[in-house]
């Protein structure tokens, strides 16, 4: 979900962000990976322009969706992946990476198991 979630949230709001994630969560097998680039909350602001969102209507920030991954949504486990630091790649995409790991308690998949 590569640049994706930012609209989401910004389009649909706090229910419909709830609701991709929800949705990703359900899609996936046991054991499954979800890929995740949260942007920065001044991202949106730039957004808002392009939407007419009200921003204060947004209780969910994009510092918060690991958390609400695992404990909102049933994830085992949320890893940051890194930041890319690739000169080549201009400095408005360098964002984190996370991936969230769906539970697999028939496989031995846990919060602890590695990626």
């Amino acid at each position: 979900c590569f640049s994706v979630t930012k609209w989401v949230h910004v389009v649909r709001g706090d229910a419909g962000l709830l609701q991709l994630f929800t949705n990703v969560h359900a899609a996936l097998k046991p054991g499954g990976r979800f890929l995740f680039e949260p942007q920065p909350w001044k991202s949106y602001k730039k957004a808002k322009h392009k939407t007419h969102c009200d921003l204060s209507t947004l209780e969910l920030k994009p510092s918060d969706f690991p958390t609400i991954l695992v404990d909102k949504i049933g994830f085992a486990r949320v890893d940051h992946l890194g930041t890319p630091t690739d000169p080549a790649i201009p400095p408005g995409f360098r964002r984190p990476l996370f991936c969230a790991v769906k539970k697999d308690i028939e496989h031995g998949l846990s919060a602890d198991s590695p990626l």
